[in-house]
């Protein structure tokens, strides 16, 4: 790896953990006030915890299919 490319590496770790942690503070927020005006204070279910954690696992795959480029169909 060459020293720009580090860089670029770097600068790309950085944007995506600063939009990890504001979308993540936005749907916590939003999340809270939701269940603050509906009266639900139980959490989380384990079933929508799952169906949270697949529906985050099909992003980050559709995030990284971004990095391959166009397809050679």
């Amino acid at each position: 790896m060459s020293k720009n490319n580090n860089k670029s590496y770097t600068d790309l770790y950085v944007r995506g953990s600063i939009a990890g942690l504001v979308i993540g503070f936005l749907a916590a927020y939003f999340y809270a006030k939701a269940a603050d005006e509906n009266g639900n204070d139980k959490g989380i279910s384990s079933s929508d915890f799952v169906k949270l954690g697949l529906a985050i696992l099909g992003i980050v795959r559709q995030v990284t299919e971004l990095g391959t480029g166009p397809s050679k169909k």
